[in-house]
């Protein structure tokens, strides 16, 4: 069986037949047009000079949030393509920070690169509509006084510190122009928020809308914003049903999205909100779509500014990983171990610890008699434990009471799996307020 304490490796398929449910699997696949994919695999990559850089009475708190992967090793098993190089190009990249306030700083990453990295600019705008700024609030950030980021193989570095209003749950541009030749090698690949890629020197301009489009976030890896006063975060912390597969696309219908609103609506969260710390086809305990959750939890929650509690939503893709072909059994008894790990690395940097439930998913591409057998004997020591501080039953709140290992029809994006906007909608329903109030 698995132990959680290792580091072992997926399997690989090289099966071009199962290439479309390998997709499925992942969740995310289908945005990737014109970004390039991924077979291997790559460890977590150490993070160097992890220096917050903040004044002295700063109150940073982060605002938005995107789990890193290595670019050509995020879908084991499909055949490895060929480098993902920009030359002379723009990527505009929307985000939607949840806190508010008039200072920023933005963390970029090499983490999974070999080579270091050059990004010859980076600039900052309000978003009008879509890819279009406004042209008047854009600025451009600097990184130790300089307009070019040098990032170290390995490495990720803070911006400066930039004077930019941001209103919470309002969308930014950032912009980064690349010179080049330089090869993308990390990166998150289902923001399910369109980017764009331009031609040349593009990050003054006003709309990039005619420019092709892309599905994946290239290098950013938070944006934080320094907070008038301190409120809190809630880091959602999962794999694709977190990261919002097969919700609409840029349309803030993940449950992340509507759990922030909710919070933005209640008096006694005043100054919260929610990060969406997905990654795609993630397992707990083995390396596949990204490094496995036991290793990315430190980068991915606990060094999350203002963290204050964590919504863990992870195993599923473990369970279904023997009939796609990517990895062995796992018994549930290993997923509670992992599960067990993260609960106490949490607690022990004083978050609230949210334990999720697996959705139902009979009828999914990879479900077995097995795989439910294990989500089954999971879920039920999920609401047993007395570890973590709350669950959130995604498995009651999704399922049909006709058909309980079935997800409803009314939540079901069309794959068994994945809850579509209604879908995620409940699961943000289900989160218990209190809960969270009382990280507070």
């Amino acid at each position: 069986m698995a132990n959680p304490n290792d580091s072992p490796r997926a399997e690989r398929v090289t099966d071009p037949g199962r290439r479309a449910c390998l997709a499925a699997f992942a969740g995310w696949a289908a945005l990737l047009a014109g970004c390039g994919g991924g077979g291997g695999e790559q460890a977590d990559a150490p993070v160097a000079g992890d220096v917050d850089g903040a004044s002295a009475g700063a109150t940073w708190q982060t605002g938005w949030l995107a789990a890193v992967q290595a670019v050509r090793a995020s879908a084991p098993g499909l055949p490895v393509p060929p480098p993902l190089v920009l030359r002379d190009q723009t990527l505009r990249h929307v985000l939607r920070p949840s806190q508010g306030g008039a200072t920023l700083r933005l963390r970029i990453s090499n983490a999974f690169g070999s080579e270091p990295l050059v990004i010859d600019g980076v600039n900052i705008a309000r978003v009008v509509a879509g890819s279009r700024i406004d042209p008047a609030t854009d600025q451009a950030l600097r990184f130790g006084g300089a307009t070019a980021a040098r990032v170290p193989a390995g490495g990720e570095v803070w911006s400066d510190e930039l004077d930019f209003a941001v209103t919470a749950r309002e969308a930014v541009a950032i912009s980064l122009y690349v010179a080049g030749p330089m090869e993308v090698s990390t990166w998150h690949a289902g923001a399910f928020q369109t980017g764009r890629i331009a031609q040349g020197d593009a990050r003054a301009a006003e709309s990039l809308d005619e420019a092709p489009g892309t599905g994946a976030v290239h290098w950013l890896r938070r944006l934080d914003v320094r907070v008038p006063r301190p409120g809190g975060v809630v880091v959602a912390f999962g794999d694709s049903i977190t990261e919002g597969a097969l919700s609409t696309p840029d349309a803030h219908r993940r449950y992340t999205d509507q759990l922030d609103a909710r919070l933005a609506a209640d008096a006694g969260l005043a100054g919260w909100g929610v990060v969406n710390a997905g990654l795609g086809g993630n397992r707990l305990l083995f390396d596949g779509f990204g490094p496995r959750a036991l290793d990315r939890f430190e980068r991915d929650v606990l060094q999350v500014a203002g963290a204050r509690a964590a919504i863990v939503l992870i195993g599923i893709n473990d369970l279904h990983a023997p009939a796609a072909g990517i990895g062995p059994v796992v018994a549930a008894e290993e997923l509670v171990k992992g599960l067990q790990e993260l609960v106490r690395r949490g607690r022990q940097a004083d978050l609230r610890m949210v334990l999720a439930t697996l959705p139902p998913c009979e009828g999914y591409g990879y479900a077995t008699a097995a795989s439910e057998a294990g989500r089954q004997a999971l879920n039920a020591w999920i609401r047993a434990q007395s570890l973590a501080d709350a669950v959130l039953d995604v498995d009651r709140v999704l399922r049909d009471p006709a058909a309980p290992t079935r997800l409803l029809a009314a939540f079901d994006s069309g794959d068994r799996l994945h809850p579509n906007d209604a879908g995620m909608a409940a699961i943000a329903q289900a989160v218990d307020l209190q809960a969270l109030r009382s990280a507070g």
